[in-house]
């Protein structure tokens, strides 16, 4: 009791202590981010959006069409389990965007009527590489047309078909287009923010029907319940009279060990009856498989990530080659009095045979012309003497 009071009278000292200070000034109220369910909604059909040229249809790519929504399901494997970036206005309506870093990779609106439209951008690119409605996905390649995936019956669609859907395909890329920019010129205080609550909210909402499996993901299937255990009703006993137990056959009537054993039950198996895996088990196995796809799926992100800095990274200069080395000036020589007169007596030896080759060459050739003006003269002669005997 004593205890009792002590504790009472301590509490009432510090309630005395804290109504005699000033009031504190009560904190800014924070400002949850708004959920995309109070917005307005995009035009459900693409004959609603705005006016846009049709897009051109690529070459058939038969072999290569399933990959765009093989891709744009991996990028929901990894972005629905975490939140968008944040929601952006754009009309009456809020888009909600994932970026990776500086670079668009997602963005949702939601539709008039349920369900909602998914734009898919690889990294660096400004146009989607795929667009799915409820109903459609729409494959794109640097902006033409390559497939289109009905959804319902989970296959891509002729030729014909995908070409007679060229318009609703080039109103789809126009509006991804402008949602991009829009999502990039958003202004900071315009950027609305959705947590984990907030998000998980968006995808349990009432209006948002269930997306349709795609043809390469299996289906997940619950396996049968194991059949209930067959109970075998034992033999009726034999009550005639006269009729005893016979204590002559103990391999029939008694166990290995001595103790009776029951007609109607089978002798008891030494190996180890299995046992159905428990609740925790089957959970820590489902949690380990859910991490192991979960960092499957975040290492796919950063080779994916890597991959687009590497494109968007400038070419790197080659390095100068190195400039050859200036050879070292010579050495000056020193030479002795009897060397420098030997080299200059070799000079002045060298000369002299210069000068000999040529007076030997001038020679020949004035002996040449000397030889050349007699023959002239001969033939002078010859032709005068000719003329003189001629009648």
């Amino acid at each position: 009791m004593t205890h009792k009071i002590l504790l009472a009278g301590v509490a009432a000292t510090a309630l005395l202590a804290a109504c005699d200070q000033p009031p504190a000034t009560p904190p800014p109220p924070v400002a949850e981010a708004p959920l995309a369910t109070d917005v307005g909604l995009a035009p459900a059909t693409a004959e609603a959006l705005p006016p846009a040229p049709p897009a051109p249809v690529a070459p058939p790519q038969t072999a290569r069409a399933e990959r765009y929504w093989t891709e744009a399901e991996q990028d929901d494997r990894y972005y629905d389990d975490r939140p968008p970036s944040y929601a952006y206005d754009y009309g009456e309506e809020s888009p909600a965007v994932w970026l990776d870093g500086e670079m668009v990779r997602r963005v949702v609106e939601r539709l008039v009527g349920g369900g909602e439209r998914y734009y898919y951008y690889r990294a660096g690119q400004d146009r989607p590489y795929y667009v799915q409605d409820p109903y459609y996905g729409y494959g794109y390649n640097d902006g033409a047309l390559v497939t289109v995936y009905d959804r319902r019956r989970r296959e891509a669609l002729d030729r014909e078909a995908t070409r007679a859907r060229a318009a609703e395909a080039g109103r789809y890329l126009a509006r991804s287009q402008a949602l991009r920019r829009a999502a990039l010129q958003a202004e900071q205080q315009e950027r609305r923010r959705l947590d984990a609550a907030q998000w998980r909210r968006w995808q349990a909402r009432q209006d948002r029907p269930a997306r349709p499996q795609q043809p390469d993901r299996p289906v997940a299937q619950t396996p049968p319940p194991p059949p209930p255990p067959v109970v075998v009703a034992p033999p009726p006993r034999d009550d005639r009279p006269g009729r005893r137990d016979r204590g002559d056959r103990p391999d029939r009537d008694r166990s290995t060990d001595g103790r009776p054993q029951r007609p109607d039950r089978p002798p008891e198996s030494s190996v180890a009856k299995p046992t159905a895996p428990d609740a925790a088990t089957e959970q820590r196995e489902r949690d380990a498989a859910a991490r192991a796809a979960r960092l499957k799926r975040e290492a796919d992100m950063k080779a994916r990530r890597e991959a687009a800095a590497a494109r968007l990274r400038p070419p790197q200069r080659a390095a100068p080659a190195a400039k050859p080395e200036t050879p070292a000036a010579p050495v000056a020589r020193v030479l002795t009095p009897e060397q420098v007169k030997a080299r200059a007596d070799r000079r002045a030896a060298a000369r002299a045979a210069v000068e000999a080759r040529r007076a030997k060459v001038r020679a020949d050739a004035a002996a040449a012309r000397a030889n050349a003006a007699k023959i002239a003269a001969e033939k002078a002669a010859a032709e005068a003497a000719a003329r003189t005997a001629e009648p």
